[in-house]
């Protein structure tokens, strides 16, 4: 298939052009390949996508006056963000959002007679490029790229009884291997940077304070601080299921899960090259990448009963826990001791972990068709119990974007979906959530949502 569209945002930093940001460009194409023989089914299949899209716009608030005036202040200009809410006022006229994907998958089914034996074997390789400024203002204070390539290798083999009879199982065995590297780069104005970051009167002042040395100004001002990630992860995991009608119309099934992962990290925060040293994204530096390896482990149960009221009308209630393994950040360490303000981290500083994160949730709901099945609906309340939950928010002290864990995060809710159908040309859907949630006991993140819970109260949605 191929997609094209024009987008829709103005920037007005480049007068007299219909920018058209948001537009888009994908080509992708898939070509597979069925083999059967007897009791055996195979399928191979191959596919390609290229995306060439723009990167996310933001606009800045001309309200904002505290940081505004802060910033005029600093640098004794006037600053305004040009044009109207549907513009964007920045230097960077051409964000990037571009990537290529590819990969095959090889399924295999045998039918044994008791059970079908399955294999699946999938491959993935992509990579892309993506750029983006992220203070909304047309100062070149909040440029930021990220240029990623990566792997993912995945082999999972499972045997499902039939579906006939009072008595139904599957069993299975999974495991993956995904390598990533990635390469971060943030740019700054080397004058912003110094009067409005940290309030000399020069970027002169600030070296010569900092450091004793005379201030050399960049290739055109710019302060560019880079830093490096690649990882190698492994995963194993295995499970089964049975499900058993106690009565005709009574159904209970249980589930287990057993998985294991294993994330071998490095981070690399490369020195900056110019006078101004590591003092905007990073305060410091490494020599070479930090490295380290961790293995994290989870089971994770399933319990349900399903009760049919009628046939297309069935109660049911579930209880499950859910396990998603730790990991590091990209862009903050984890240091044996005081870091040097500037300088070189400390020997022993790794990069900076975070522990899995887990969740039981309970539901309770009722589905099922009406009216001869032009009516269906689904009604659902839910509660649910986050340990360790993951967030990710931007420390204010370290000014870098920080993975940490929230020590409980409770909710509860219910959910209502729905589909009329009055012809069979026109149907109407709609959905409607309530969900109040709530933290508690923080961990790593005292602050009030912590960066990481910002769902709404009320949600709604609906299609004709």
């Amino acid at each position: 298939y191929h997609t094209a569209s024009d987008g829709w945002v103005d920037n007005v930093f480049t007068p007299g052009r219909d920018d058209r940001l948001m537009g888009e460009n994908r080509t992708a194409g898939r070509a597979s390949l069925l083999y059967t023989a007897g009791p055996l089914r195979v399928i191979a299949m191959g596919e390609y996508e290229r995306r060439r899209l723009d990167g996310t716009p933001y606009r800045a608030s001309n309200d904002d006056r505290e940081v505004l005036d802060a910033i005029d202040d600093a640098l004794g200009i006037d600053l305004v963000v040009g044009g109207g809410p549907r513009d964007v006022d920045t230097e960077l006229t051409d964000p990037r959002d571009d990537g290529e994907i590819y990969g095959g998958t090889l399924q295999a089914d045998l039918d044994l007679d008791f059970a079908t034996l399955s294999s699946t074997t999938a491959y993935r390789r992509h990579r892309f490029f993506y750029s983006e400024d992220y203070d909304g203002t047309p100062l070149r204070i909040g440029n930021y790229s990220q240029r990623q390539r990566g792997t993912n290798a995945s082999q999972e083999v499972r045997l499902v009884s039939p579906g006939t009879g009072r008595f139904t199982w599957s069993a299975g065995l999974s495991g993956y291997r995904e390598t990533v590297r990635a390469r971060f780069t943030e740019q700054a104005d080397e004058t912003a940077v110094c009067l409005a970051g940290y309030g000399y009167s020069s970027c002169e002042e600030l070296t010569q304070d900092l450091y004793g040395t005379p201030y050399v100004a960049a290739p055109e001002g710019i302060l560019v601080d880079v830093n490096e990630a690649r990882t190698v992860n492994t995963g194993l995991s295995a499970y089964g299921d049975v499900n058993y009608r106690v009565l005709p119309k009574l159904n209970v099934g249980l589930g287990l899960r057993y998985t294991w992962d294993h994330k071998k990290f490095g981070l690399n925060i490369l020195p900056s090259d110019t006078t101004l040293g590591n003092i905007w994204t990073f305060a410091y530096y490494t020599d070479g990448f930090v490295t380290d390896g961790r293995s994290w482990q989870g089971t994770t149960p399933r319990l349900y009963v399903r009760y049919e009221i009628q046939p297309r009308l069935n109660v049911y209630a579930s209880v499950t826990r859910g396990y998603k393994s730790g990991g590091f950040g990209s862009f903050t360490v984890a240091a044996p001791g005081p870091i040097e303000e500037f300088g070189l981290v400390p020997e022993g500083t790794k990069p900076d972990a975070f522990a899995p994160e887990t969740i039981w949730s309970e539901e309770l709901g009722v589905k099922g068709d009406l009216l001869g099945g032009r009516l269906r609906f689904d009604l659902t309340g839910f509660l649910y119990n986050y340990r360790n939950l993951q967030s990710v928010f931007f420390d204010t002290e370290t000014r870098t974007q920080r993975v940490l864990n929230v020590g409980r995060v409770q909710g509860y809710g219910a959910e209502f979906a729905t589909t009329l159908r009055p012809s069979r040309f026109f149907d109407l859907t709609g959905t409607l959530t309530y969900t109040h949630t709530r933290k508690r006991g923080d961990r790593d993140c005292t602050l009030k949502d912590c960066g990481g819970l910002p769902n709404p109260t009320w949600a709604s949605s609906g299609v004709g």
